[in-house]
């Protein structure tokens, strides 16, 4: 059996009143520390920080970063529910953050649910100043896996709506995160907290990479020795020259904790598009879409997956993974540009394969043109095991596609970058991080980020060496190891010799029972000869 429902929005017109109040969002993902051993350890990198000495300064930069507020209505006006902060990339408004700063609920320690009416943005008017509360803001687009959104003033504080085009905002420009590399400058801008205070510099260096189930590239997230306070995700991570190289995420909850994650900006290139190109409207979003779909086009996106629904539409517990044995299955989404009467169907592959029984066609649209649709599948049999790919046609074409799975994990441990270096600190940090290792090394280091690694039994790593001639490749291959790790964190491992290891090229490799997870390559300069290694 399925249901749809549908969720209406509107428009409020009230000033906001700045006020004391916690900052929310914000990931809890504490990294686990094994206990170090003579082969492997837990490792945290850091670096001793730096500022950023390229043009503009700090000053000016900050005119483009902002405070973002999630207010509710009450009697007497505003109250703040939570914050953060975002980037202007655009003169019109434009206004890069992370999802979790926006989204429509939050959940506190207690239990309560907070639902945000409005969207708050005071912008930057000295570095000495508190914000100053400006504007309200609607969302344009998110994406919840990415953990990224872009939202556009579309009202003054006063409540009158304002044409962005006209605003001619300052901006940093967007640079590129895939040319940063271990060891380089990072500068973060946010606000700390919510409540007066101004905005914060935090200063560090990239002190890694990170993986992510779901994300195609390999680097899903830079990692920084970087600190700050709550309420700087969403902010501006720099680089020395000054321009925007992605957005930092507060990884933790301790007041004064560690921002340890910055997503590149590269990864954000898909929603700022479809922020400037009006496509969406965000799930529970009270505005409407900034610009709309020509005659005959059709926007269907912010597909989500979750395990209930309240009569109103509110979804409970987006996920995106389901346990073994449900019987009850949700999914929503975002429309602009339909009309009542199209033709519309969800079609179900379970493990590649379209089941009949899940899959449309349904009803005719009738939920007209622009709003949130959710829609509940229901059965007396649990749903088998596998992977769900969901797809949306209207009027034959396919608009919205998304996966979900039922009773297993999207993929096994994720494995960063591999890191080598000379040598390893008395705290687990890598030392005289290298992929040159200079004449009469006798020992190696290889230091890696990982997650969803819990599941994990054993683990074993081989060093090679590449014949130059082509003959015969030399391997020095581990004991294997149970996995002490724990679920996310880092970890190293290093080879000893008593002698120093022949010039050549060399590579790494990684497993995890027994499946090849990672590779990393290297070159030793300087002395002629073979490893006293086996072949492989």
């Amino acid at each position: 059996m399925i249901r749809v429902g549908w969720l209406a929005a509107f428009l409020g017109s009230l000033a906001f009143l700045l006020s004391a109040a916690a900052c929310g969002g914000g990931e809890d993902e504490p990294t686990p520390s094994p206990t170090p051993s003579d082969t492997e350890t837990a490792a945290t990198a850091t670096a001793e920080p730096t500022g950023t000495t390229g043009v503009p300064s700090f000053e000016e930069l900050s005119r483009a970063v902002v405070q973002i507020v999630a207010l509710r209505e009450t009697a007497d006006g505003y109250e703040e529910l939570w914050g953060g902060s975002g980037t202007i990339i655009d003169p019109s408004g434009l206004i890069l953050t992370n999802y979790h700063v926006v989204e429509e609920e939050t959940e506190t320690e207690s239990g309560e649910v907070l639902r945000w009416d409005e969207l708050g943005v005071a912008l930057t008017v000295g570095t000495d100043e508190p914000p100053e509360p400006t504007y309200f803001a609607q969302v344009l687009a998110q994406d919840p896996l990415l953990d990224l959104a872009v939202i556009q003033p579309y009202a003054d504080s006063e409540g009158n709506t304002i044409d962005p085009g006209t605003l001619d905002l300052p901006t940093i420009p967007i640079g590129d995160a895939t040319q940063l590399v271990v060891g380089q400058g990072l500068d973060i801008l946010g606000y700390p907290a919510i409540g007066g205070e101004t905005i914060t510099l935090s200063t560090g260096r990239v002190s890694g990479f990170l993986s992510q189930d779901g994300v195609d590239e390999r680097r899903a997230w830079v990692k920084t020795d970087a600190t700050a306070a709550p309420g700087n995700s969403g902010g501006a991570a720099l680089d020395e020259n000054g321009v925007l190289v992605g957005v930092p995420t507060r990884a933790n909850t301790d007041v004064g904790g560690s921002i340890n994650r910055v997503r590149p900006v590269n990864l954000a290139e898909d929603v700022i598009a479809r922020a400037r190109s009006g496509e969406f409207v965000a799930r529970g979003q009270r505005t409407r879409p900034v610009e709309t779909p020509q005659a005959g086009q059709v926007f269907v996106s912010g597909l989500v997956f979750a395990r209930d629904v309240t009569p109103d539409g509110e979804l409970v517990d987006i996920v995106d993974e389901f346990p073994a044995g449900i019987t009850t299955l949700v999914f929503s989404f975002d429309y602009a540009g339909m009309e009542d009467g199209y033709e519309w169907v969800d079609e179900w592959y379970v493990d590649g394969v379209l089941d009949e029984e899940l899959s449309g066609p349904r009803p005719p649209w009738d939920l007209g043109e622009n709003g949130s649709a959710w829609a509940t599948l229901e059965f007396d049999d649990p749903l088998p095991t596998g992977e769900y790919q969901l797809e949306i046609s209207v009027e034959g074409e396919l608009v919205a596609s998304a996966v979900t799975y039922v009773g297993r994990s999207a993929v096994g441990p994720s494995i960063g970058p591999i890191t080598f270096a000379e040598d390893v600190s008395v705290d687990d940090e890598p030392i005289g991080p290298t992929s040159d290792y200079p004449a009469g090394t006798q020992s190696l280091f290889a230091f890696f980020d990982y997650d969803s690694a819990a599941p994990v039994g054993e683990y074993r790593w081989v060093w090679v060496w590449k014949d130059p001639s082509g003959a015969q490749d030399l391997a020095y291959e581990s004991d294997r190891y149970p996995w002490e790790g724990g679920d996310s964190g880092n970890w190293w491992v290093a080879y000893q010799g008593d002698d120093s290891l022949p010039g050549g090229d060399y590579e790494f490799e990684l497993y995890m029972d027994d499946q090849l997870m990672q590779t990393g390559s290297f070159t030793v300069e300087g002395l002629e000869g073979e490893p006293p290694w086996p072949p492989r």
